[in-house]
């Protein structure tokens, strides 16, 4: 496990990590189960989606940095009986002043091992070794609907549960952190004004269609943009605005969709086709042509999710796929 930690460590020495995260609660959200979005940016360009399977007391799905060959680290994800987890750092919290930590993910995929409710995640938070190299926000929800972000530094964290009717948001800071070390307020405030200005309830397709893509929360080092419902994850790999989310069932295991799996060194081939368009029309007109392309791909997902979800996982995926390639061969063509 040392040489594990020391490997990891290695690997992350030099990046830093802003995401911008929001829980909403089960009665807040269409389908009475709570909600956790994360916009994870990050210095490793190239993420996918993986199955974990006898690894723990519990298998489940998450997000994997592609140069992680030992897959030691999950950025976010979900188990086989409905815990989920996901982080943000959280500039100014730890009284330790070291911003190199890359233990988030190593708790997070241990967490996703062994924890059914949010009291176990604290639980195991409380049977870590002092210091214990965290400064973080993790966002938490179980299948009984209960959610919460814990604020993680050396020596403890502070327990924030989410009302059931409402939400909360963390970007990178923490609310008990060093006033102004942190980072993210722009993020935070343009999300707390979207959503404050939402009548209704909230779904994943409302947060991606209305949070994901914006200016400020995608950026250059947007890696992917996962929304945590239940045992499914609304996954969109690589930068946000050329990327479109996709439906993946826990409970499908190693069935996860051709565009979100690593096919080669560089990852996923979703994640890798954003990175590509960002690169070629990032801040430029062709920009919002592609943003048109992926945001009417991403509707017709959800519309035919919500139709078709009892399809066998085979036939939907495939279908998928076809789909897929054609949004491809459109953007292409755009660019053209």
């Amino acid at each position: 496990m040392k040489k594990i930690l020391l490997l990891v460590a290695l690997l992350y020495a030099n990046l830093a990590f802003c995401c911008t995260t929001i829980i909403v609660g089960a009665d807040a959200s269409v389908n009475g189960r709570p909600l956790l979005w994360k916009q994870r940016d990050s210095s490793v360009r190239f993420n996918y989606l993986d199955f974990f399977a006898d690894e723990g007391c519990f298998s489940f799905t998450g997000v994997v940095d592609s140069n992680d060959s030992l897959r030691a680290s999950v950025w976010c994800g979900t188990n086989e009986v409905g815990f989920s987890i996901m982080n943000s750092v959280a500039y100014g919290l730890s009284p330790i002043i070291d911003e190199n930590r890359p233990w988030e993910g190593i708790v997070m995929k241990k967490a996703l091992q062994i924890c059914t409710t949010i009291d176990d995640f604290q639980h195991y938070i409380d049977s870590l070794p002092q210091p214990n190299g965290l400064e973080a926000n993790f966002g938490v929800s179980d299948a009984h609907g209960d959610a919460a972000y814990f604020e993680v530094h050396d020596f403890g964290y502070t327990r924030f549960d989410v009302p059931r009717d409402g939400y909360l948001i963390r970007t990178n800071y923490a609310f008990t952190g060093r006033e102004g070390e942190g980072k993210g307020y722009d993020r935070y405030e343009l999300v707390e004004q979207k959503m404050k200005a939402h009548k209704g309830k909230f779904d994943a397709a409302w947060i991606l269609k209305n949070l994901a893509k914006e200016s400020i929360i995608a950026r250059p080092k947007t890696v992917s943009s996962v929304v945590l419902d239940g045992k499914m994850l609304w996954c969109a790999m690589g930068y946000s605005r050329c990327s479109y989310a996709m439906p993946v069932w826990v409970e499908a295991q190693n069935e996860i969709p051709l565009p979100l799996r690593k096919l080669n060194a560089q990852g996923s081939d979703a994640n890798e086709l954003a990175d590509t368009l960002k690169t070629l029309t990032r801040s430029t007109k062709l920009e919002r042509k592609i943003d048109r392309i992926v945001r009417k791909a991403e509707n017709k997902e959800f519309r035919i999710a919500e139709k078709e979800s009892n399809e066998p996982i085979a036939i939907y995926n495939a279908a998928l796929n076809e789909r897929y390639e054609r949004f491809k061969e459109k953007c292409w063509k755009r660019l053209k």
